[in-house]
């Protein structure tokens, strides 16, 4: 059973872990998100290493929206995707708005030869930010635009997987991917 879902001290087949998740993401689904125990209920049976069996990946591209008030934050990110990821990251990309490049390009903890700092112009064509300028009313552009960002980045990767943090989300235990 050596790909089972640990479960505590238990390990339960995949077939089994699901079964056990498919209520708590329903009710999810539904309503508000999860309490706190159901979310340690759902890390506990969700797979540490959801790729495997699917030939390994030829590496992980972490995809960061960011804004310049979360430049103070952003290293902290960085370190925490570099300890779980590990050896199959590839780099960072993290995408500004293209009057805060410089800024974030300059920035202290900023500057390792794995990141890659893009202007949002060069992520989200600007056709596209002029359609969600006139559809989105002004209160939601920001966010709307941050999903796109995400959606877009994600599309172009060239690598096996993608994975996107906001810029205030510090991973703090690793995974396998």
């Amino acid at each position: 059973m050596a790909d089972g879902v640990a479960l505590g001290a238990a390990r339960l087949p995949p077939a089994r872990a699901g079964r056990l998740a498919e209520p708590l993401l329903a009710r999810a689904d539904r309503g508000p998100a999860p309490g706190l125990a159901a979310r340690a209920v759902l890390s506990g049976i969700l797979p540490v290493d959801p790729l495997r069996g699917r030939g390994a990946p030829a590496g992980v591209e972490v995809v960061i929206p960011c804004h310049a008030r979360d430049a103070e934050l952003l290293p902290l990110v960085l370190t925490g995707a570099r300890a779980a990821v590990g050896d199959a990251l590839v780099g960072f990309r993290v995408v500004a708005p293209d009057d805060h490049v410089a800024m974030l390009s300059e920035a202290r903890g900023l500057d390792g030869a794995d990141v890659r700092i893009v202007p949002e112009s060069a992520v989200v064509p600007e056709p596209l930010r002029a359609a969600l300028h006139r559809l989105v009313p002004a209160r939601r552009y920001g966010h709307v635009l941050q999903q796109l960002i995400k959606f877009c980045g994600a599309a172009e990767t060239r690598d096996a997987v993608c994975l996107v943090l906001d810029a205030d989300t510090v991973l703090l235990a690793p995974r396998v991917w």
